[in-house]
Formats: structure tokens, sequence, C-alpha cells
């Protein structure tokens, strides 16, 4: 479990291809602390089971599965990507309930610059549209943000300063794909209401 409050960026420095998928190795920042294999990791909003770790450097093991429903094919060595250590019990809940394991992906239709912001619209299946509510919480390569519109098929969302230079959204371009993951209390909630019917 995870809060979307990135904590560091690393550098993706490896992808080979495995038998049953892909090992991806990322370069981790100075005083990002230390990790134990079998420990979790956000990479881009993926929760990663750490499977080797030396030095500065985290060893994931990537299934088809995710290569299927995130934006994982369009990373390149040398891609900066955002990373969050799990939630700990006694650690505030800066930003909202994010499990790591992502719906699926959104386009950037739209970015426009009003003075100190950047609100972005992103295009998503319709399957993903009744999980997103204005003012509610959606996760955008691993970073939790508020929704301030909703249209038929696509959303807005604003990224203040701190979010465009401490995360890897400040480089977004229209026509980018994001990994998404939605608000988990509304898929429970849908999912109650689905057996009450």
């Amino acid at each position: 479990m995870f809060t979307g409050i990135v904590q560091s960026l690393g550098t993706i420095r490896r992808i080979v291809p495995t038998a049953d998928g892909w090992r991806l190795t990322v370069d981790l920042p100075s005083g990002f602390g230390k990790l134990m294999r079998g420990m979790s990791l956000a990479v881009n909003g993926i929760c990663v089971s750490v499977a080797e770790y030396q030095g500065r450097q985290c060893m994931a093991d990537i299934m088809p599965e995710t290569g299927r429903r995130t934006t994982f094919h369009r990373w390149r060595v040398g891609d900066k990507v955002n990373l969050e250590r799990p939630l700990r019990s006694s650690d505030e809940l800066g930003g909202h309930f994010v499990t790591g394991h992502i719906d699926g992906m959104g386009k950037i239709l739209k970015a426009v610059h009003r003075q100190r912001e950047v609100r972005m619209t992103i295009r998503v299946p319709q399957l993903f549209m009744r999980y997103v509510a204005a003012q509610g919480s959606v996760a955008i390569d691993g970073v939790s943000l508020t929704v301030t519109q909703v249209r038929d098929m696509a959303f807005t969302v604003a990224f203040i300063p701190y979010t465009l230079t401490h995360t890897i959204l400040g480089n977004l371009r229209v026509g980018d794909m994001v990994n998404i993951e939605v608000d988990i209390l509304a898929r429970y909630l849908d999912r109650l209401r689905a057996y009450e019917k």
C-alpha cells in the first residue's frame, strides 16, 4: 500500500528480457535508504517486489500482465521514474490509498499552463470513468492527484509547481501515455453495489 506521494526519482539502468517477462534495474538516488529482497516498491505507480538490491541498484521482475496494462513497454534506459516506498502504519497519509495495481493507461489530450500550475486533460477507457469523480482522487504514474473536472471519457487534474519539479509529471507532453490507478474505495463501492442489485 502506498500514498501517491513520490519520495524520489530513480533512473532506469537496464531492462532485460527473461523467460517469463523482464528484469528491471533502477538506479536509486543517494539517501533513498536500504531496501530488502521481497520488499514492495512503487515505480511510476507500479508495485514491484525487490528481487535483488546491490549498492544503489534495485532489481525487480516485470510480468507480462504488467507489461500489457502499463506504460512499461515505453520505458527506455536513462528514463527517470517516480519512486515510493510502501506505507507504514506510523506514516502520515498525505495523498490517498494507492495499491500500485495499475488499472490501465491514459493519454494526455491537453495541457494548459496557468500562472504557477499546469492543468492536464487525460483520456481513459470508458470503463474507468465510473470510478472518477470531481474532487476525488486518482493516481497518475504513482502520483496522488485531485480530479478537477470530469467529462465523458476524460478528466482534468492540476499540477502544482512542487509536483512538476519533484516527479516525472513535469516532463509530460500532449500524446504521452500514463499509468492510471483509480481510487480503490470507488472500486469497492461499485463492487458492493453490483451485489446489492
